[in-house]
């Protein structure tokens, strides 16, 4: 059940008209985690794009835990978890037609990677919901601290 999607892109319209498969699953597994509960597919239907057995290259997305999921994926393949539970919440103002998901986790690494995302698309500079949530939980650490 559901919306399919066929997608033949017109040289007439689109410079580019040569997809990565891989790029796309990148970005639709991407968009698995941040739509909660959302099932995604993509499958491959040009000839020369096959997997080891011959059949087209596909792949599924599904994730009920939403960012917590992307957390635990992102960090499966850091350093040792400080703690193992992935802390996340969610908030909504309504009246101010706001909403937010936060997810985080902290490992033994010595970089930090923080994935920020404004109505799904990945703000790869920050910005200023970036430099909100930043001040506010180091004023929370800080006060903690304290």
């Amino acid at each position: 059940t559901g919306t399919t999607v066929t997608f033949w892109a017109d040289p007439d319209v689109f410079e580019t008209t040569e997809y990565s498969f891989e790029t796309l699953a990148r970005r639709f597994q991407e968009m698995a985690f941040l739509n909660k509960g959302l099932s995604i597919s993509l499958k491959d239907e040009r000839e020369a794009h096959v997997d080891e057995e011959g059949k087209p290259l596909s792949v599924k997305y599904h994730y009920e835990g939403g960012i917590v999921d992307f957390v635990t994926y992102l960090n499966s393949r850091k350093g040792e978890l400080v703690h193992p539970t992935v802390i996340g919440f969610e908030a909504e103002d309504k009246e101010r037609m706001l909403s937010l998901e936060i997810a985080m986790q902290w490992n033994t690494q010595y970089t930090e990677g923080v994935y920020s995302f404004a109505n799904t698309i990945h703000t790869h500079e920050g910005g200023t919901h970036e430099e909100g949530f930043r001040a506010a939980l180091t004023y929370l650490i800080n006060k903690y601290a304290r």
